[in-house]
């Protein structure tokens, strides 16, 4: 940098060859992107360029260019040339020929820049309406064939409201995937549920509150409620004494299946109680109680298997509650037992 100080150039080139210079090593090598350039020169690509190939030819700098790598630049200042100010001044126009006839009346209509050479349009006034119908004092020409832009209509909302009188149908009605969340919930998360999505939409002004399909709308909330129910059940939260009963009845299929786990809860062993007890201090109260204790568990043939009314039910237990079982039973009959979750069938008393 220190050599292109001491360098005689024109400030583009100038301000160019310092900033390759700044990127460059101790050999002078050096490959910045023009990108890095402008943003250093404060000039134009094109700029940049133009002042690169000159610098180029006077023997400044080599340009290598790499395909797929962008170029690389050596710096080597010339100072053995003749400075251009000392050359003799040239003729501002050849002999013979006559000045110009005229000037322009201001400097910037002589501009080579062309956003000071185009000149915009004059603005023409808009007519102003009068009470008997005519134009304004700017002139008939001024407004004539222009009509006032019409405002756009609003969007209507497309649907119905829900009814004032909308209760939550039962659980057996719902679509099978939506009674597979639903069955997990614990006493009084559907009722609350339901309670919520009445005030929600009954309270909602705005055009979302009308819907075309309330029971498609009414799936999809509980679907989405799904994550917030679990978390608040592994929180420790009850919902039995927050919500009022609504009837509701459970599936069939369900019922059966919980009648078979309750039958085999009544039959196990102290060690299977001992087993369940350890889970729960383990595993706290809340999740035990809402996952474990509804589930039956036996001792057979060296596995302990766990019987679950349904398979979201089932699958739960198999993930979060496995290791705590496993561990469980190592302390109490002093073996290791594997884990076997299944789910229970209608009219069936073992686990699956």
């Amino acid at each position: 940098m220190t050599a292109v100080w001491d360098t005689q150039l024109p400030d583009s080139e100038k301000i160019v060859l310092l900033a390759l210079a700044d990127c460059a090593n101790d050999e002078g090598l050096c490959w910045p992107s023009m990108a890095t350039l402008t943003a250093k020169c404060s000039k134009s690509d094109r700029t940049i360029q133009a002042a690169i190939k000159s610098l180029a030819a006077a023997g400044h700098l080599t340009r290598e260019e790499r395909p797929g790598k962008g170029c690389r630049y050596t710096i080597h200042p010339r100072r053995d040339f003749v400075p251009e100010r000392t050359s003799p001044p040239k003729p501002l126009r050849p002999e013979g020929t006559s000045p110009p006839k005229g000037t322009t009346p201001t400097p910037e209509a002589a501009s080579d820049k062309p956003s000071r050479t185009i000149t915009s349009p004059p603005v023409r006034a808009k007519a102003l309406p009068t009470p008997a119908g005519g134009s304004g004092p700017a002139g008939d020409d001024l407004g004539e064939g222009k009509e006032p832009k019409a405002a756009k209509p609003r969007k209507r909302a497309v649907g119905s409201r829900l009814s004032e009188d909308w209760q939550a149908p039962a659980v057996a009605d719902l679509p099978l995937e939506v009674q597979a969340v639903v069955g997990l919930w614990p006493a009084g998360a559907y009722e609350l549920t339901a309670i919520m999505f009445r005030n929600h939409w009954l309270a909602e002004g705005r055009a979302i509150g009308a819907k075309r399909d309330w029971a498609r709308t009414w799936h999809n909330w509980l679907l989405r409620e799904n994550m917030t129910i679990l978390r608040a059940v592994k929180a420790g939260q009850r919902f039995d004494a927050t919500a009022p009963a609504v009837a509701t009845r459970p599936a069939p299929a369900e019922s059966a299946a919980a009648a078979d786990v309750l039958a085999q809860k009544v039959s196990e062993t102290e060690q299977v109680r001992r087993i369940r007890r350890l889970v729960r201090l383990r595993m706290g109260p809340a999740p035990y109680d809402s996952w474990l204790k509804v589930s039956a568990i036996e001792i057979r043939r060296g596995e302990l298997r766990v019987t679950s009314p349904t398979t979201f039910q089932a699958s739960w237990v198999e993930q979060h509650f496995a290791l705590p079982l496993r561990e469980a039973a190592q302390e109490v009959l002093g073996e290791e037992l594997r884990v076997r979750v299944g789910v229970a069938r209608p009219g069936e008393s073992k686990a699956a």
